[in-house]
């Protein structure tokens, strides 16, 4: 397992982070620099090997919107990836930071996240949720990538998960805690997996 970090507003650095053990940052596709990824950062991470993956998010409840929303939401994800100085095929999480439970909300969800692969393609679309969340865009088959959070969890963890958030609020209430699960959890694009795994094993044993 990989130790990393989410965070939206702080900017605790390459250094600290590489200092503390953490090898991956996940950070937002937003419009600024107040919450939003930008190139400084960017080399800042890179040069002290910390990798990168990104999710786009608005609020708490835009899966509400279902298709129509996923659609509108890749594309102004893929647009603000695009101005990055990183590999405009990243995969991308989309999220549903509420329990969300049910089978009616679950349903919501599922056509969300096929709404945003619509756009994207399903080897790119990702989706931040519960447990049981992941669990219904894993068995609809709407999405590649999973990014399992703690929350409204109930202590299950799932099979599927490439991401685990499992600890919020840390640093003084700036980075959350996550764990990678899988070698490949978003951070390089499809299709480089295997030399880029292979490239990052090699540069370990050295």
């Amino acid at each position: 397992m990989i130790e990393g970090v989410d965070y939206s507003f702080a900017r605790p650095g390459g250094a600290r982070l590489a200092a503390e053990g953490k090898a991956f940052a996940v950070r937002y596709l937003y419009p600024g620099s107040g919450k939003g990824l930008q190139n400084p950062e960017i080399v800042d991470l890179r040069g002290h090997g910390i990798d990168i993956a990104v999710v786009y998010q608005e609020g708490t409840n835009e899966w509400e919107g279902g298709f129509a929303t996923g659609v509108r939401q890749a594309l102004a994800a893929q647009a603000l990836l695009e101005r990055l100085e990183l590999d405009h095929r990243l995969p991308i999480y989309f999220t549903c930071d509420s329990e969300a439970s049910g089978a009616w909300n679950t349903e919501l969800v599922n056509a969300f996240v096929d709404g945003a692969a619509s756009v994207l393609g399903r080897e790119r679309t990702g989706i931040y949720g519960s447990f049981a969340v992941v669990e219904a865009c894993a068995a609809a088959g709407v999405c590649n990538w999973f990014w399992q959070t703690y929350a409204w969890s109930y202590r299950k963890l799932s099979g599927h998960a490439n991401l685990y958030q499992y600890s919020n609020g840390e640093w003084g209430g700036s980075v959350d805690f996550n764990r990678a699960l899988t070698p490949e959890y978003g951070q390089h694009s499809p299709g480089t997996h295997a030399r880029a795994t292979s490239v990052a094993l090699s540069r370990r044993r050295r």
